[in-house]
């Protein structure tokens, strides 16, 4: 038996994404955020607890990412973020990806929120000369989305492909 202050790896993650999603929320209310509005923007305060968590925590950039993705997801099927916000994380969960860090269970909670996600974008796509009648600015959404849905497809494959 050792006796140690360092937490496991799964409970550092879980308790990250916890913290993220109050700071998330509070940023939202704080904000007023409208839908497709929220451009990935925290606090200088949020982002010191969040960098000092992720450090506290022996987080790495992976499991940052993945924490964002699954928080933001979540969120976005109540209240849609800009689609821009996405692309970033997806391009580090590309990464991820094809560097094999995230652990079978990790890449079963990824796949599973981009089928979500997925699906909101598909059904955004298909509603899309409603909203792209009423603002210009949604055919920048359009552009992110498709994009987005090209990061989240590569991933998918990749993960496939991997557990055959």
């Amino acid at each position: 038996l050792t006796l140690s202050t360092e937490k496991d790896g799964n409970l550092s993650s879980q308790e990250h994404r916890h913290l993220l999603k109050i700071l998330f929320a509070h940023e939202l209310q704080k904000t007023n955020a409208a839908p497709f509005t929220w451009n990935g923007e925290f606090s200088r305060e949020s982002v010191i607890i969040l960098s000092q968590h992720a450090v506290q925590g022996k987080l790495t950039g992976a499991d940052t990412a993945l924490a964002r993705w699954l928080v933001y997801c979540h969120t976005h099927c109540d209240l849609p973020l800009d689609y821009r916000v996405f692309l970033p994380i997806l391009e580090k969960l590309k990464y991820t990806v094809d560097n094999s860090l995230l652990n079978a269970e990790e890449e079963t909670k990824f796949v599973e929120v981009g089928q979500i996600f997925s699906q909101h974008c598909i059904e955004f796509i298909r509603k899309h000369r409603q909203f792209l009648a009423s603002d210009p600015e949604y055919a920048v959404q359009l552009e992110s989305i498709l994009k987005c849905l090209q990061q989240v497809q590569y991933c998918f494959n990749k993960i496939q492909g991997a557990n055959e």
